[in-house]
């Protein structure tokens, strides 16, 4: 009989999947600064960004608890 293969499990998500991956490739010492001052650039957007989102969901959960005591 011959061996068919299993049907294999939908993949699920990994921890680093929806991530945006960033390689630099360092010459000098002039490259590995303007690498580390565009990964800050990156890193300091990302954090303005993440907290825009958690005022949003602080408002949109203060507003069902509101909704909720009335």
């Amino acid at each position: 009989m011959p061996r068919t293969n299993k049907p294999k499990q939908p993949r699920r998500r990994g921890r680093s999947e929806g991530t945006t991956r960033v390689r630099i490739e360092i010459g000098g010492y002039a490259e590995l600064v303007a690498a580390i001052s565009v990964l800050t650039a990156a890193v300091r957007e990302l954090n303005a960004s993440t907290a825009r989102l958690e005022r949003w969901i602080d408002l949109a959960t203060n507003r069902f608890a509101a909704m909720r005591r009335r």
